[in-house]
């Protein structure tokens, strides 16, 4: 939701004269603000260059040296800024083939503005609009958290939605980004690349949307292929990686739904699949490729399955508990080597007339079951749900 350069510079570009001189591929960047500078000197040192990141830097040039003018625009690049506006009637240092190469390596907008009778007049207006957009997005993001978390119908949002350019007829995407720890989502927060991230990246991909819920972010795509989204997102979590150790992050995407009225029916899947990530320790996974846990990542009371499981499992459970045996673990080893006494043994390093006692207790305590046909189908889906609520403690789902 957050205002681009382009859409800025599309709507006043004609009134003010504004020309774009370099880096075009880069007005896709966001904009938060927009401020003046007349040197080098006024740039902030490392520690306080954040207050520069996605703004719009202005400047006469009259106090910035020939030769210097692809150094500005390397470090304003350096420390996030969306573009440089150059207001001045002399253009010709900045449209030099060097500071054109430059701008356009770096995908950083050079725009000339030539009326500099008009600078303040513009500069408030983008101010006004960044702001403006701000109130909006806000405003935007809580209704989808409102919506996603069930506390609010997404209906009665629609004028304000369509407002905003959300067509109920196109194809969503939810992808949720889940911490280990609320201190590292907080740390992630303070990443520039994090920030970078979600703003430059993902906008290019149609993002519409993007909030926090709990420990988790949530952000939402509009028109874009999944296969696209877990390609940029994977190469995100390389960067994390590469520059942040320590830094865990976990990926969920969800399946893409045809219409904005199922976002919710998108986002528990992108939640399902996180769960699963935190699950195996992968760092990325799409909802459609979890299989059987589809079904138990989504259900939305998990009291019914831990009511399957203790019956089920709930003799094995006890048992286990009192007497530290292992039969659960058995019970799996022996379904997942297809009843294969021996495989059994080989894999948990026991001998196997203990694997054969186990397997004898087991059938005593579910007395009936055959361990067989349904009886097997329904052991091993408990056994799946074991893993998944007893290492979760229950749903984690905070809203």
């Amino acid at each position: 939701m957050a205002v681009g350069l382009k859409e800025i510079y599309s709507n006043t570009h004609e009134e003010y004269g504004l020309e774009l001189l370099a880096g075009g591929l880069g007005l896709n960047n966001i904009i938060d603000w927009a401020l003046r500078i007349e040197c080098l000197a006024e740039l902030p040192d490392e520690d306080s260059e954040s207050a520069y990141e996605r703004c719009l830097v202005m400047t006469s040039a009259a106090m910035i040296g020939r030769d210097d003018e692809t150094a500005l625009i390397r470090k304003l690049a350096d420390m996030g800024s969306c573009g440089l506006m150059v207001v001045t009637t002399d253009v010709d240092r900045f449209s030099s083939q060097e500071v054109v190469s430059c701008c356009d390596s770096l995908n950083f907008p050079l725009i000339h503005m030539r009326d500099t009778t008009r600078v303040g007049e513009l500069q408030r207006e983008y101010i006004s609009e960044i702001e403006r957009d701000r109130n909006v997005s806000n405003t935007v993001n809580k209704v989808f958290a409102a919506v996603l978390s069930g506390k609010a119908r997404i209906d009665n949002h629609e004028q304000l939605l369509r407002q905003q350019g959300f067509r109920f007829d196109a194809a969503y995407t939810c992808i949720v980004l889940y911490a280990e720890d609320k201190r590292q989502y907080i740390e992630l927060q303070k990443i520039r690349e994090w920030n970078r991230f979600l703003i430059y990246a993902l906008r290019s991909l149609g993002v519409y949307a993007s909030f926090q819920m709990g420990q988790y972010q949530v952000v939402i795509l509009k028109d874009v292929d999944d296969e696209i989204v877990c390609k940029v997102m994977m190469s995100f979590t390389k960067m994390l990686r590469r520059h942040h150790v320590g830094v865990v992050t976990r990926i969920g995407v969800g399946e893409q739904v045809d219409g904005l009225a199922y976002i919710s029916q998108s986002y528990y899947a992108a939640f399902a699949a996180v769960r699963k990530t935190r699950m195996d320790g992968e760092e990325l996974v799409r909802f459609e490729d979890i299989g059987i846990y589809q079904l138990l990542f989504t259900t939305r009371d998990d009291v019914y399955v831990h009511r399957f499981v203790d019956r089920q499992l709930g003799a094995l459970v006890r048992y286990d508990r009192d007497n530290d045996v292992g039969l659960v673990e058995t019970l799996d080893r022996y379904f997942e080597c297809n009843c294969s006494v021996k495989h059994v043994a080989d894999q948990m390093h026991i001998h196997r007339n203990t694997v054969n006692k186990r397997i004898q207790l087991i059938k005593e305590l579910l007395t009936d079951n055959t361990l067989k046909g349904m009886d097997r189908t329904n052991l091993e889906m408990a056994i799946i749900a074991e893993k998944i609520f007893g290492q979760e403690g229950g749903s984690d789902h905070e809203e």
